[in-house]
């Protein structure tokens, strides 16, 4: 594993500002608030052998995720040395366990919150006495890091709340913070994977049968996502609401239309399948033009379906992500069909005056030409777009194990070509600019395509996952 910088968390004072007029009396400093406890200073000048440790370690893994362990003082083991297989008690932070003590919907500083409800510390202590090991898992995208640069006002403002929160409860907890869009951000396991690592328990092993996760992004009607609620269908544990947890309510259903990937996976996706198209002609010149957003699954039904084709026939991917610009991949496309071979234009081609440029190039080469519409919903190119991008081989946060020879065998199966994650602009870009294909354009043949999951267990293992 990596190694990570730790950080021991110092006790700030809190100066309030002074007000500062070229006018009136002499200004008089207003009083110094400070936070600083009398055992601190007791603390402070003891010598560096008798001095306590400090209850709030902070480490930063990959300048990615933030990891912070309470210790309480004089506990013998703090939740470290147990060697059966754990329960693990596993909570959200924001709207979870706390709540902004303003009421706006995001805290207006590191004092802005309480806690979810009054019963909230007596219910974490009496999991811990339980043998719960309760464990806070946060996304925080908001959190810029960056190891040349000092800390930020965000994170330290996110530092000083979980101390106080951890203080507040005064139990053996670890917090994990998910600050960019990579392998740890929730509904994906890295965060999870990390504390079964910093917990040994891939040795000793968890109790999923006992274990569970409560958080409020869980897909009902207002919530902003339901990371939560497929983050606990990733792991296999329970999943309950703060509601139901805390308030002991009725649980709000989710939204019917929420994207799940096993939707698309049935029996027969096991990449035996046959093409879903009129068959290739051997002897026919023609030219294939794809048509769909990315991640649509476009590269994926070329090498499956027509670059190992029953005929022996080679068609010329021309792709403008290696030819870089639309004028070369004209030419180049041009010069493969004087040579009598068939191409596909494996690109995203959304509007119709840029597939005139292919149908009038394929008249000019009497070829014939077929266009294949890549139907997908949006939600399901963002899921096939973060198991591709997050298995590149430069993926953010990806983990050292993957240089194992059978997870680098399947990253390469599941992300050929080794693209990195697109922005979001990729997608809403291609949606915006979209012009249904029709055959009265000019093609010979117009089909569209429903995606299906094509691959083996392990394939679809994974793919089977939320990843968004």
């Amino acid at each position: 594993m990596e190694s990570s910088t730790v950080t021991s968390v110092s006790v700030k004072r809190k100066i309030e500002e002074t007000d500062i007029s070229t006018k009136g009396p002499p200004q008089t400093k207003r009083k110094v608030q400070s936070t600083i406890t009398q055992a601190t200073v007791s603390n402070f000048f003891k010598p560096k052998a008798e001095k306590e440790p400090e209850p709030v370690v902070w480490r930063c893994l990959k300048n990615s995720l933030l990891i912070a362990r309470y210790n309480v003082k004089g506990a013998a083991q703090n939740g470290l040395e147990m060697k059966e297989p754990r329960k693990i008690a596993a909570f959200d932070l924001d709207s979870t366990l706390i709540k902004t003590k303003s009421g706006n919907k995001h805290p207006k500083d590191e004092h802005d919150w309480l806690f979810f409800h009054p019963s909230v510390p007596a219910k974490l202590k009496s999991l811990h006495e339980s043998s719960h090991q309760v464990i806070i898992f946060s996304n925080q995208a908001g959190i810029k890091l960056d190891s040349k640069a000092k800390v930020n006002k965000r994170e330290q403002q996110f530092k000083s709340k979980v101390n106080s929160v951890l203080s507040n409860l005064n139990l053996p907890i670890s917090v994990y913070a998910a600050t960019t869009k990579d392998i740890y951000r929730k509904p994906r396991t890295g965060m999870w994977d990390e504390m079964v690592d910093d917990y040994d328990l891939d040795v000793h092993g968890v109790d999923l049968e006992n274990s569970f996760l409560v958080g409020d992004a869980a897909g009902r009607e207002g919530d902003f996502s339901a990371s939560d609620k497929n983050f606990a269908a990733n792991l296999n544990i329970k999943f309950y609401t703060p509601e139901e947890y805390f308030l002991s309510q009725k649980p709000k259903p989710a939204k019917p239309d929420l994207f799940n990937p096993s939707s698309y996976i049935t029996e027969a996706t096991n990449g035996d399948q046959k093409p879903r198209f009129t068959p290739l002609q051997k002897d026919q010149l023609e030219v294939i033009l794809f048509v769909g957003s990315p991640a649509s699954g476009k590269s994926t039904f070329y090498n499956k379906h027509i670059l190992n084709n029953s005929l022996d026939k080679t068609y010329t991917r021309i792709n403008q992500d290696t030819l870089k610009t639309r004028d070369k991949c004209l030419k180049v496309a041009g010069e493969r069909l004087s040579e009598g071979e068939s191409i596909v234009v494996d690109n995203t081609n959304p509007e119709a005056a840029t597939r005139k440029l292919w149908i009038d190039l394929a008249k000019k080469h009497n070829a014939k030409i077929r266009c294949f519409y890549f139907n997908v919903p949006a939600d399901l190119c963002n899921h096939n777009d973060a198991v591709r991008g997050l298995h590149a081989p430069t993926a953010d946060g990806a983990r050292e194990e993957r240089v194992d020879e059978k997870k680098a065998e399947l990253a390469k199966s599941l992300n050929p070509d080794g693209r990195a994650q697109l922005p979001g602009m990729a997608f809403s870009g291609f949606r915006s600019k979209l012009q249904a294909p029709e055959l009265k354009e000019g093609f010979d043949e117009l089909v569209e395509l429903k995606f299906e999951f094509e691959g083996g267990n392990a394939e679809r293992e994974v793919w089977g996952r939320f990843w968004t």
